[in-house]
């Protein structure tokens, strides 16, 4: 396909709490006749590895940077490789106990024992949430599509479209095992009403149009243990 959007990124290792690569990029509009790019939008990738870092450790960093990522890297089961997540699978399909496989959130991670001592300050008991039934294992090198965003102007001409395979392309280049991505509209006032409410209904109906946008692209919802619907591509 042939594709006149090209990305250009800058990137960026964090160390604070686990290392992770903080990818950011410029959307540019190949103006082949007047010789210029142009920019028509902007995004962020953050890249994380289940091979290094435990995966209550990834969904700490996430909570640290913001709710948005926190939840969307809480929609999946993450595990070391593809084979781990096999085991998983083919254990459950046998009857087996998989609780010690579902290796996150367990009584003995430091991310429970925070959560259960700040229940408990509200006179509250923490219960550890499920996993949903329609939730995707993803394990290795992931990527998660915290922002993109394309002028008003441009919208609607393909340009989207040209610019996740562009983002596709670049993240199998670095190693990547999936994308994940919350579809949720990233400016939200015009669904605001006067007191900063968002109209879930006019929300909703968009949702389902990025819905519409991305799942034609190989992108697959799963909802983990957060509330609302995330999406996957395996790469």
């Amino acid at each position: 396909m042939y594709r006149d959007i090209r990305l250009e990124f800058s990137s960026s290792l964090s160390e604070e709490v686990i290392k992770y690569v903080d990818h950011s990029f410029v959307i540019l509009h190949q103006d082949l006749e007047k010789e210029v790019d142009k920019e028509i939008g902007t995004g962020n990738l953050l890249c994380f590895s289940a091979k290094h870092y435990p995966p209550a450790y990834i969904r700490e960093q996430c909570d640290a940077l913001t709710l948005d990522n926190y939840q969307t890297m809480n929609a999946v089961r993450i595990f070391y490789d593809e084979s781990e997540a096999e085991d998983y699978e083919f254990s459950k399909t046998l009857g087996l106990d998989v609780s010690e496989m579902e290796e996150e959130e367990s009584a003995d991670t430091e991310m429970t024992k925070l959560l259960a001592e700040a229940a408990l300050s509200q006179g509250v008991e923490f219960q550890p949430v499920d996993y949903d039934e329609n939730t995707i294992n993803v394990y290795g090198n992931l990527a998660l599509l915290s922002d993109i965003k394309i002028v008003e102007k441009y919208r609607h001409c393909g340009y989207g479209k040209q610019a996740m395979g562009e983002l596709a392309d670049y993240c199998m280049a670095l190693g990547m095992d999936f994308i994940l991505l919350k579809p949720f509209p990233t400016e939200t006032e015009e669904f605001e009403d006067e007191e900063g409410n968002l109209d879930d209904r006019v929300t909703a109906d968009k949702v389902n149009e990025l819905l519409n946008f991305y799942e034609p692209m190989g992108y697959k919802r799963t909802v983990g243990r957060s509330e609302g619907i995330y999406l996957v591509k395996k790469l």
